[in-house]
């Protein structure tokens, strides 16, 4: 009854709020200059840890809802929105936890070596910004919204992004180089089910919510938000500081 809806919905707010708590305690942490053996900040080195059994808590809170609410409909519409982020977060472990061939933090090496040529680096700590903050958070944030709303157009945004990373930064290189690269392995997996929510977008939404979709998440997300600022770091135009505010 209402009762049980009530309840349920106090714990899914309860679990989207310790995400928040998650975020700010990186943000708080960003100066953060303990480091462990590995030489990179503590922080930076660990947060692929958290996210995966955090983003998977709050699935799994959305599934008992779906499964035990009368408005099946509405969340079945948003349950993939919510499911990206924790879907995301086992690509982040392969690119910065341990990746197939069990090395550790193999991303920026394979990054920084492949862009090296435009000038264009990651450092640690502008990785732990993109992944928990334009990455996590707002994954979790676009999937509220979109359940908030019944936006189908709204929750294949993070697909869109995951189909653009998946596909282009990492299958595609894969097949032409013939190697593996560290976020490939998840990618085979994300990158399908991704272009079959991006799929039933078109059917149910049409063309325009599509292609909103696919500007987020490759021109918006990967060329505005990300090569854009890193070449301005390169550059000496911004910090890590302004990196994250961009």
């Amino acid at each position: 009854g209402a009762t049980r809806e009530a309840m349920i919905m106090g714990v899914e707010e309860s679990a989207v709020a310790v995400m928040g708590v998650f975020g700010a305690a990186c943000l708080i942490l960003l100066s953060h200059e303990d480091t462990d053996r590995s030489g990179i900040d503590w922080l930076d080195y660990n947060w692929m840890f958290v996210g995966p059994p955090l983003m998977f808590l709050i699935l799994a809170f959305k599934l008992f809802r779906l499964v035990t609410s009368k408005n099946r409909e509405h969340y079945a519409l948003t349950f993939f929105a919510w499911a990206a982020a924790p879907l995301y977060s086992i690509h982040q472990f392969e690119e910065h936890g341990y990746d197939m061939i069990g090395r550790r933090y193999a991303f920026i090496d394979y990054f920084n070596t492949n862009m090296k040529s435009a000038d264009v680096q990651l450092t640690p700590r502008m990785i732990t910004i993109v992944n928990v903050f334009a990455v996590l958070v707002v994954f979790v944030g676009y999937a509220a919204v979109a359940e908030g709303i019944n936006s189908l157009t709204l929750a294949a945004f993070p697909w869109a992004l995951g189909v653009v990373n998946g596909g282009c930064a990492h299958i595609l290189p894969a097949v032409t180089k013939g190697a593996y690269n560290p976020g490939v392995a998840q990618s085979l997996i994300m990158t399908p089910i991704g272009l079959y929510f991006l799929f039933k977008t078109w059917q149910r939404r049409g063309l325009p919510a599509l292609f909103a979709a696919l500007v987020y998440g490759s021109i918006w997300a990967h060329g505005v938000a990300l090569m854009l600022p890193l070449k301005l770091v390169s550059m000496g135009i911004l910090g890590t500081s302004s990196f994250f505010l961009w």
